[in-house]
């Protein structure tokens, strides 16, 4: 006795004649679309890049080659179905390896390049494409049904490629870290004077930027950005993207929207490409907001320079030899030499420190200083004035 397969209302009496051709016609456009955008920097950003390099291109023309060799082939080969698979085993695998590199890229980077993505799914496009018109059985007297088949089979195929290129994520999320400290407003700013004090003093590593984001400094070092409570100098959030292996770095940083934005650019890299990616944060709270595939113009920059400019002090040390009051040095904050003094905890300094370089930056709401100790050690101060 035979079993009927059962089968949804809207599928039965279908032309699969039409629907063949359909979804081959509707494949080969899609994979051709996608293989173009990955490599168009306006449409996936500089992720293009990856897309562009040696190994892809040679991919996509290795799997056009091999689809019309094996095409010519099933027309030859006794055996049908097998040589429709040898055809199209060709380009799968090709996918696969993208998927496996972006995969790879997405573990070790905590991003993975877009193009890597449509790149992979243009070859299954393909693969599909070329498959479904070699299978193509002969026409039917279905009239009817011709337009209901192209109808399933242009939606379908478009359904399964808008998933496939934006469920997988392309970000892993960051780490954010809260201390439970609540920044507050620092004393209200007071101009440079020779009573200006010190209000609290952090060391930091020496590469790294002080941003002047509206709810207080932000210190942005080779792989962390955190929010300075402006009264206190505690930290307040930390931010970081930790891969399998390592924390990645931050290549740039700057602030946008009026001080409510920070904006922290990673460099995404392998062997075959190399591109920047941004991320945008909720200067307040560390959120994420969202992403840009876009390059920062800005360096990093500590703020507002005071009237007098950079501010350079004399050496502390003069000729290399250690005075006797070592956390002690003037701060000349004005043209005609005015200066105010500040005495730093002895112990935060490095032991071989025998010259100190100061610059002075208004943030806004308050004054920063940073002190650069010359000295074996990569570190630098940060200290919050009033």
């Amino acid at each position: 006795m035979k079993t009927r397969t059962m089968r949804p209302k809207v599928l039965r009496n279908l032309d699969r004649h039409a629907l063949h051709l359909t979804v081959g016609s509707v494949c080969i456009i899609i994979a051709i679309t996608l293989a173009i955008a990955a490599r168009t920097e306006p449409i996936v950003g500089p992720s293009s890049a990856a897309a562009a390099s040696d190994l892809i291109t040679r991919f996509l023309l290795l799997s056009i080659a091999w689809l019309i060799a094996g095409s010519a082939l099933c027309r030859k080969f006794s055996w049908h179905r097998i040589g429709v698979a040898i055809t199209i085993v060709g380009p799968v695998l090709a996918a696969l390896a993208c998927l496996w590199w972006w995969g790879t890229t997405l573990n070790h980077m905590t991003i993975a390049p877009t193009s890597l993505l449509w790149s992979a799914v243009a070859l299954l496009a393909a693969a599909i494409g070329v498959g479904a018109a070699l299978t193509t059985p002969p026409d039917t007297d279905y009239t009817s049904s011709k337009g209901r088949a192209s109808l399933i089979g242009t939606v379908s195929c478009i359904g399964v490629t808008a998933l496939l290129i934006s469920l997988p994520p392309t970000h892993l999320p960051g780490d954010l870290s809260t201390t439970g400290v609540v920044a507050e407003q620092p004393l209200p700013q007071r101009e440079l004077s020779e009573d200006t004090e010190l209000l609290w003093c952090r060391a930091f590593e020496r590469r790294s930027w002080m941003l002047n984001s509206d709810s207080g400094p932000t210190i942005v070092t080779r792989t962390t950005a955190q929010l300075l409570d402006p009264a206190t100098g505690q930290t307040v959030w930390t931010y970081t993207r930790r891969s399998d292996s390592s924390q990645q770095l931050i290549t740039s940083a700057e602030v946008r929207d009026s001080g409510s934005t920070v904006a922290l650019e990673y460099e995404v890299s392998s062997s075959a490409y190399r591109y920047p990616e941004t991320v945008l944060l909720d200067a307040e709270t560390g959120e994420t907001l969202g992403w840009e595939h876009a390059e920062l113009l800005s360096n990093g920059s500590g703020g507002r320079e005071p009237d007098a400019g950079l501010t350079w002090v004399n050496p502390m040390y003069p000729h290399g030899n250690k005075m006797d009051d070592a956390s002690a040095f003037d701060v000349i904050f004005d043209a005609d030499g005015n200066s105010f003094t500040i005495v730093l905890d002895a112990r935060i300094l490095p032991q071989d420190t025998y010259l100190i370089e100061k610059r002075l930056y208004d943030a806004g709401s308050m004054y920063l200083l940073e002190v650069l100790p010359a000295s074996s050690a990569d570190t630098k101060l940060v200290c919050g004035l009033y």
